[in-house]
Formats: structure tokens, C-alpha cells, sequence
């Protein structure tokens, strides 16, 4: 036993003490004890602090120590008890079911694992337990004691039938020591009773709903038969057809267990799955007690409903594979719902062909889950809406962030949703160019063929000293849906100084262009065709940058539909919102643009 009090450093009257403080020490296994030589264990110690070594498993002893200075005895200190071995924690994991027998609970439990004060437990240490009960809860009026600390079940026998107990359990150590009881922890269970000959009351309130291949079935659960054991659900596809087949849970009759499907003493749920579309269902219910033969109840009020017709309907666009710098590959890809509807995911289901692991999912770059997932696995994504594209006027960009390169793999998605499964198959074609222009200062650019003015690369980026066209000669102009983005940076004090990127750029006649203002905060949205005028199509005001800070463009275009991106975010445009229209120019290349600045440099280059 560890013992230790303060030191005394003064007398009686305040006094600091300048002679050798001694401490005489004193033990009792009762609270109430002289302090003489019959108690004594230690007499004339120094020091603040004493371990006593003779000391019983099981026992509590009482202290008390006295100081004494220049032959002078001190008052004693106050009693101390301190137990050897303190009480069991509570009992976890306790529980109670319903047991097979009329009257019948059954209570079950784990052992504790430490005491009242956080030392440990070893299951040989506990004697066994006491196991409560009641019809209150938190307030138990019955006890039994269950020998054995490796005891974690106990049923208990004769109880009032139909009624429902509140059970808890405390641990016994084997110094008698009787441990607490968590009342969080209790169980409860309801008991039943033996066999009545009459049927059982019939369900009331019964209500259908049809989704996506399934009735959602609800009613007021059979609180009247004590010897209720279940119900069996009837369905078919016409009106008094008590057989029907094709659910997922089997053909008609259908049997659940009574607690399985209840929810509460005024509602119980279930669902037949597995339907077929556009078909109405009809349903009916009946009690059934536990006799043998059992009882059926009359059936309840048939009700229907149909399901679904309509089935999620997805499709997807601008699909790519961006590498990153911790060896992470993001699969990014567009999902527009076609299905007419706003559609709810609640789970999504994902396999691929290599042998990298899926670590994050995100919609619109917000993570809905993150782990380890292989190949086939669900994963329990936070529930998110996919829009009605017809409303939501963009798709909802996605993102699967996977171990390592999924370049050419087959990738399959399928989604759970408020309307049935839909899957869509992506073949991620990686990403189509990328240059990070990092070359020794020189004129002209490597892999890039100037179209009008000078340009130069400084080691870190390309720049061009008042106008020009560059293209890069490994994406050429044949192409059609792609994102383009690239890192741009004015250096200018004229306000119309401008710098921006062109997409489906074919020559300087036929182009779409972006291009910012930086001294004026302008951004504009042009496209020139043929031997027409440059035409402005939007134009947003998005507030003065810095000048000489460099600004990231994205552009997607996707058939007639263009979107742009200032620094991640999406731009919505005063006219058209986030989506532009125009299906002037079907394919093309990329190109920085400046015009009119002192010197514009170019940077991160990626389709």
C-alpha cells in the first residue's frame, strides 16, 4: 500500500519549525484504534511518502500519522480506510430477450474488465453476479445471484406473462466486493404467455406505398394477444389474390416474426422488394399466435399500391484521370440525371479492373466516404441528391480517389437510389495532355507551334510580350469534349489589358475564347466563326484580381454545352447561368491568349 501526506513545516502557533520533523505511522483493520504501540507499523520516518508491504488481498485498513518534533508529539492526522481491492465496474453489453418459454427472459451480459478506480480485471477475480429485475426501469425490486465470473447468460423463470422487465447485472469479486449497475446499460424484454385457443385479433390500419420495384407496407401491430408469435403478409397483382410470387423475400404467404417488424406500440413496417414496374399490388395481413397448430386472425383490410414505372436514368460525360503527387488517382467524372426527377443515393456500388484500392468519394469535391474499399464493395455513401438536369442546369461533377493508376480500367458504378439501381460504365482515358512547361530559358516552347506572336519559356512557364497564339502540338485540332485549364498571369498596368485561353480554337477565324481583364475585373465568354465579327456571347464582372497574380481558367466543353471555372469556381454568368450554349465549332485545339500587356505568362497546361 502507497502511502503519502504533507510534509509539516510549522507548529501549532504558526511557527516555522527548524528541527527535524519525524513521523510515527499507525494501522487498524477498524476505523476506530488508539495510537500506541499496538497500532504502530513505522516510528521516527523522515521522509513524506511510505510503502507498507503487510497488507491483505480483500482487506481495508485505516491509517493515521502523527508528526513529532524536538521530542514533541503533534495531533493526529485524520483516519484514512483504503481498500485493498476496490468494487467491479459495471457489467457492459447487457441485454434481454424474450425466452422460449411462457414467463420467460433471458438476461445476458459481458464481464468488466477493470474496477471502480480503472485497475484491472481478470474474469478469475470475479466471484459472479447479481442480476436484477423489474417491471420500473432503473428501480429493481428482484435479485438472483449467478455463480461464476466467466458467466455472461441467465434466464429467469415465472415471471407475470405479458409483461415487459427491465434487467441489469453487477459483478461480485472475490473479496465480496459487489461492483455498480449502469442503468444505461439495462436490457428490456417482454414476456409471453402460454397458448389461448381463440384466433388472434386482426391487423388494423394497413397502408401500401409503391417505390422503385417495391411496396412499402405499414399497420398497427397485434397489442392484444399476449400469445402473438408473428403475422404472415399476403400479396398478388390482383384483388383477392392471396399467392402472389416474385418478391425477393418469396412467394405469398409471407411470414415475420411479430418483434422483427415492430416499431413502436402504435406502428410496425415492412417492404416486399424485388417488384415488378408499373404493376399494382395488393396486400392483406393476418396475426398469428404460437400454438401449435397456430392461430390464425381474420385478414386485415386489403390495400394496394403500384410501383414505380419510372427507374433512375443517368448518364455521364467528361470523364479523365488526373494524377496526383501523393500517388492518388482521382477518377473525375459528370452525372446528369435524365430521369425527370430529383433522385436520392443512399449507396454506391463500384468496381474496376486493377487492383487498387478506393479510398474517398466525393460529389462536387464535399467527401461523402472515406476508407479502403476494393473492387465490388458497397460503400455506405453520405445520402446526396442527384438534380433533375432539367432543372439543375449542370451535371454533378463526381470524383473516386483511388491508390494508384486506374488509366484504361473498366470502372462501373452503380447507384442505389430513392428510384431503383442504375449503373453507368466509365473508361477512364487518362489525361489527354499536360505540360507543366518547366524548360531552360529559350525561345519558343518545346511540343508547342506558335500561331501569331513571340514566345519564350524563363525555366518555369512560357510568356509572350504583347499578343499571340500558341498550340500544343500533342493535342491537336480534332478533338471535341474535353476540360482544358491553365494557370494565366497578366503583367500590365493598361486597364484593357486582357489574357485568357482558347478552346476549340481551329485557326483566327474559328474559336471559342475566355479572356479576363485583370485591371478591370472582367471576364468574357467570345467566339469568332468563319469571316464573322468576334462575338461577345456573356460577359461577368467578377472584381479587380491582383495584378501580376496568377489566375487558374478551366473550360469545359461537352457537345453545344460550355462551362468555365475562375480559380475553382464556377462561374455563373448573368444571361445563360453556369451553362453556355453554342454549337458553332465542333472541335479544335487550345491556345493561351494575351493581348496588349506588357508580358503574359502561361503555366500547368492540362486537357
Amino acid at each position: 500500500m502507497n502511502l503519502s501526506w504533507s510534509p509539516v513545516t510549522q507548529d501549532s502557533a504558526g511557527v516555522a519549525i527548524t528541527a527535524q520533523v519525524l513521523y510515527d505511522l499507525y494501522r487498524s483493520p477498524s476505523p476506530i484504534f488508539p495510537l500506541d504501540g499496538t497500532t504502530e507499523i513505522v516510528n521516527g520516518w523522515i521522509d513524506s511518502t511510505y510503502f507498507d508491504p503487510i497488507v491483505d488481498t480483500c482487506n481495508t485498513y485505516y491509517y493515521a500519522v502523527r508528526a513529532r518534533a524536538c521530542g514533541v508529539d503533534g495531533l493526529s492526522s485524520t483516519v484514512i480506510g483504503v481498500s485493498t481491492a476496490p468494487p467491479p465496474s459495471c457489467p457492459s453489453a447487457v441485454d434481454a430477450y424474450e425466452g422460449t418459454l411462457s414467463g420467460n427472459i433471458t438476461v445476458t451480459w459481458s464481464p468488466p474488465t477493470t474496477r471502480a478506480d480503472g485497475s484491472p480485471l481478470t474474469t478469475p477475480e470475479i466471484k459472479g453476479y447479481y442480476v436484477y429485475w423489474s417491471l420500473t426501469s432503473g428501480s429493481y425490486t428482484d435479485s438472483v445471484y449467478v455463480s461464476g465470473g466467466t458467466s455472461n447468460l441467465h434466464d429467469l423463470l415465472g415471471l407475470a406473462f405479458c409483461q415487459t422487465f427491465y434487467a441489469n447485472v453487477r459483478a461480485v469479486d472475490q473479496c465480496g466486493n459487489t461492483g455498480s449497475v449502469c442503468v444505461n446499460l439495462e436490457g428490456v424484454a417482454r414476456t409471453k404467455a402460454p397458448c389461448n385457443a381463440l384466433p388472434p385479433q386482426p391487423v388494423t390500419n394497413v397502408a401500401v406505398v409503391g417505390g422503385s420495384e417495391k411496396v412499402d407496407i405499414t399497420f398497427k401491430p397485434n397489442t392484444f394477444d399476449c400469445d402473438l408469435d408473428g403475422y404472415y403478409i399476403y400479396y398478388g397483382t390482383s384483388s383477392g389474390d392471396l399467392f402472389g410470387t416474385g418478391a425477393t423475400q418469396g412467394p405469398s404467404p409471407i411470414y415475420v416474426d411479430a418483434a422483427s417488424v415492430q416499431l413502436d406500440t402504435n406502428n410496425a413496417a415492412y417492404s416486399l422488394t424485388g417488384l415488378s414496374a408499373c404493376l399494382e399490388y395488393f396486400v392483406t395481413i393476418t396475426s398469428v399466435d404460437n400454438c401449435s397448430p397456430a392461430n390464425q386472425s381474420s385478414y386485415s383490410v386489403e390495400e394496394s399500391d403500384f410501383v414505380l414505372c419510372t427507374s433512375c436514368d443517368l448518364s455521364k460525360g467528361c470523364v479523365t484521370e488526373v494524377a496526383e503527387g501523393n500517388f492518388q488517382e482521382r477518377l473525375v467524372y459528370d452525372v446528369a440525371n435524365d430521369a425527370g426527377s430529383d433522385i436520392l443515393v443512399d449507396e454506391m456500388e463500384i468496381t474496376w479492373t486493377g487492383g487498387v484500392q478506393l479510398v474517398e468519394i466525393l460529389v462536387e469535391n464535399i467527401s461523402l466516404w472515406t476508407g479502403a474499399g476494393n473492387s465490388g464493395d458497397n460503400f455506405d455513401v453520405t445520402n446526396f441528391f442527384l438534380y433533375d438536369f432539367e432543372n439543375f442546369d449542370y451535371p454533378v461533377p463526381m470524383t473516386l480517389v483511388f491508390t494508384g493508376s486506374i488509366n484504361g480500367d473498366m470502372v462501373d458504378v452503380t447507384y442505389s437510389t430513392d428510384q431503383g439501381q442504375c449503373t453507368i460504365e466509365l473508361n477512364p482515358c487518362g489525361i489527354m495532355f499536360a505540360d507543366a512547361i518547366s524548360y531552360p530559358d529559350q525561345g519558343g516552347v518545346p511540343g508547342w507551334t506558335p500561331r501569331t506572336g513571340s514566345w519564350w519559356v524563363d525555366g518555369s512557364a512560357m510568356y509572350n510580350n504583347e499578343d499571340g497564339r500558341i498550340t500544343p502540338d500533342a493535342f491537336g485540332f480534332g478533338n471535341a469534349d474535353y476540360t482544358a485549364e491553365m494557370d494565366v498571369r497578366a503583367n500590365s498596368g493598361r486597364n484593357n489589358a486582357r489574357v485568357g485561353m482558347y478552346v476549340r480554337y481551329n485557326d483566327t477565324g474559328n474559336y471559342y475564347l475566355v479572356r479576363y481583364y485583370p485591371n478591370l475585373g472582367t471576364l468574357q465568354f467570345l467566339k469568332k466563326v468563319g469571316s464573322g465579327s468576334l462575338i461577345k456571347i456573356e460577359e461577368e464582372y467578377l472584381g479587380s484580381l491582383v495584378t501580376n497574380g496568377w489566375v487558374n481558367i478551366k473550360i469545359s466543353a461537352l457537345g453545344s454545352q460550355f462551362r468555365v471555372w475562375i480559380d475553382g469556381s464556377i462561374v455563373d454568368w448573368p444571361g445563360t447561368g453556369t451553362v453556355i450554349a453554342d454549337g458553332s465549332l465542333a472541335t479544335g485545339n487550345i491556345s493561351p491568349y494575351a493581348w496588349n500587356v506588357d508580358d503574359a505568362w502561361f503555366d500547368n497546361a492540362k486537357v
